[in-house]
């Protein structure tokens, strides 16, 4: 079996029994897995593909967890959702599946682009033009030591480690 990283080093006239009282075990390493969500539902998206979505990807992160034993990671998790505040009310469903809502603005006001182009663009790019950056917000999450900002309709089949 092989020991995390944290596991404690025994010296040569200590045993296991007595390392532990000492030294109980460290808790694992909780990595912060976050996902944005701009917009409740548009024409590629809905409410109920949002809690599905949601769901899975929760239970691959679960599942690919020190939570889960036969994933056989060290790591746990914690979950986030960046929400903009257009899709405030829809919130509640990332809430009640055990993500952390930060609700927040796009970051960048489009008339405060300096570059020309990007300005003037910007609202044509994929889904939701400069709504987008809110994704940004994952390098504010400062509480793990590893941040992972995925799409929703990510799933996770075995631990990254």
């Amino acid at each position: 079996q092989t020991l995390p990283i944290t596991a404690i080093t025994l010296s040569n006239n200590q045993n296991d029994e007595d390392q532990n009282q000492n030294n109980p075990k460290e808790a694992p390493i909780q990595i912060a897995y976050a996902i944005s969500l701009i917009r409740c539902s548009d024409f590629q998206s809905s409410t109920s593909g949002l809690l599905d979505a949601a769901t899975i990807l929760r239970h691959s992160i679960h599942k690919t967890s020190v939570r889960h034993p036969s994933s056989n990671s060290k790591y746990d998790y914690k979950l986030y959702a960046i929400v903009h505040t257009r899709a405030a009310e829809c919130s509640h469903i990332l809430s009640d599946l055990g993500y952390k809502v930060l609700l927040r603005d796009s970051p960048v006001k489009i008339e405060e682009i300096k570059g020309e182009y990007l300005r003037k663009n910007v609202h044509k790019e994929w889904c939701c033009g400069a709504d987008e950056f809110v994704k940004l917000y994952a390098y504010g999450i400062e509480d793990h030591p590893i941040v992972v900002h995925t799409d929703i309709d990510f799933m996770y089949v075995k631990p990254m480690d």
